[in-house]
This record gives structure tokens, sequence and C-alpha cells, in this order.
């Protein structure tokens, strides 16, 4: 596993999955992390406190992977027992919010807007901009 992204040119924060301290994501709960940002974790971390996440609670970043052969990217959650469950990632149109977790069923039982969500990363033309000034550049992935 990998930071995947830099989500700030400079700024040190990180794609993260971040979870209210002390809760592991479990089949028979409805658990879940949320998507945001924070300072980066090591690969196999448990969730981290005092990571500066976006979003109150702790954090992991070295939970991304990304297959060149699919294009798909795939997250691997460590709950705090050191335990691997699988991972999926949801996303809920009515919050505008990415949740991992590893009983999509339970989280949609509450935010019923949720679905889980296949990512495919796309190579592309990408207009990076600063005021009325474009410059094209070839990105995996982009910042404004």
């Amino acid at each position: 596993m990998y930071r995947l992204v830099n989500l700030h040119q400079n700024s040190g924060l990180f794609l993260a999955g971040i979870i209210q301290p002390g809760v592991d994501l479990v089949h028979d709960e409805p658990t879940f992390a949320r998507v945001g940002e924070s300072q980066a974790t090591n690969s196999n971390d448990t969730p981290q406190s005092g990571k500066s996440p976006s979003i109150p609670g702790d954090a992991e970043t070295a939970i991304w992977s990304y297959s060149a052969n699919t294009d798909r990217l795939r997250v691997q959650w460590v709950n705090y027992n050191n335990g691997k469950p699988g991972t999926d990632i949801m996303y809920d149109f009515a919050t505008d919010t990415f949740f991992l977790t590893n009983n999509p069923n339970g989280v949609a039982d509450s935010h019923p807007l949720a679905v889980v969500v296949v990512c495919i990363l796309l190579s592309f033309l990408v207009l990076n901009y600063t005021y009325s000034h474009f410059s094209p550049t070839a990105q995996n992935f982009f910042y404004v």
C-alpha cells in the first residue's frame, strides 16, 4: 500500500480514511470511515491520532493501491486490532461523502443514497489554471 495522492501541493496532506477513535470496520455492524485528508501514516498502521485530519477522528493514509492492469483504485483498511477487513468504497449522494466500510448494506440503511462505487483512474488532459491563464498538462489527477 502507498500514499496515492498528495491533495494540495506542498501541504503534507494526503487522501485518508478517518474514523471515530476506537471503532473498527466490522461486517456485523454499520461502521465506516469517512474519506478526507490527513497527514501521512505508514503502511499497515492502525488509525492514528494527531494527524490533523480534515474531519474529527483518527486517520490512515497508506491504505490505497492502484492496479495498472485494471486502472482500479482499491483500499485496504487496517483496524485497531490489526485486522484487515474486506473494504468497500461507498459514495453518499445526499451528503457528497465517500465512506470506507466492511458492511455496505448496514451503511446504506442509515445512508439510503449511499452506493458501492468502483474508482477507476484515467489519464487525460487536465487544464491547470491560475486566474485566466490556462496551461494544459497530462496527469492522472489534478488539484486546484
